[in-house]
């Protein structure tokens, strides 16, 4: 996001928790900017398998944003996301990862990625 002529205050929370190989974690966000609110909501359920990294991670978020438009104006766009990471361990050192992601914001077209990557610990 960039204010670079006015300010603007980003007011956020979450929670989150671990249920046996289960995490679970709610965050939510609004922006108050230019007389409109914005705001969005970003839902993680990830399932542990064998080693912490061994998972499988979904996520969803949903809001809106607040878009400048011309001279002080501003536009509330509706916004979407969804993603899926899956992560196996191959050695106590090294893992591979594989995922996908979409997003959607009103107004523009959808966005889809795929990345797949490989992870060392030292």
């Amino acid at each position: 996001m960039a204010f670079s002529a006015v300010t603007a205050n980003v007011w956020s929370g979450g929670a989150a928790r671990y249920a046996g190989n289960w995490y679970l974690r709610a965050r939510a966000l609004l922006v108050p900017h230019q007389g409109a609110s914005a705001g969005a909501a970003l839902l993680t359920v990830r399932r542990y398998f064998a080693t912490a990294e061994d998972y499988l991670d979904v996520q969803a978020g949903f809001g809106n944003e607040v878009v400048a438009v011309g001279a002080g104006g501003a536009d509330v766009r509706t916004s979407r996301s969804a993603a899926l990471t899956w992560r196996r361990a191959v050695s106590p050192a090294l893992a591979v990862q594989a995922g996908g992601t979409w997003n959607a914001t009103e107004g523009f077209p959808a966005r889809r990625g795929l990345t797949v990557g490989l992870t060392h610990r030292w």
